[in-house]
């Protein structure tokens, strides 16, 4: 569009952007319920406001995997 003198800027937004990061964090606490058990992180809501605000889901992974042969133990999983 030059012979206009004007230039075409896009920004790509969530479309292209929304699933290029991750958020790392570090368990700082292991708590004991009364029928559940928590993981306390070092990362809350305000680190990724996704899911509480459009209900997204995002997978928990592990950086580093547990020893083969290591019972596996179910967590809801905080910010602190």
């Amino acid at each position: 569009l030059g012979h206009l003198g004007c230039e075409v800027e896009i920004e790509p937004g969530r479309l292209i952007a929304g699933n290029a990061g991750i958020l790392v964090s570090k368990v700082i606490y292991v708590k004991q319920g009364e029928d559940r058990q928590f993981l306390i992180l070092d990362g809350a809501m305000n680190d990724l406001i996704r899911p509480a605000m459009y209900e997204a889901w995002h997978d928990i992974v592990p950086v580093i995997e547990p020893e083969p042969g290591v019972e596996q133990t179910a967590f809801d999983i905080v910010g602190p």
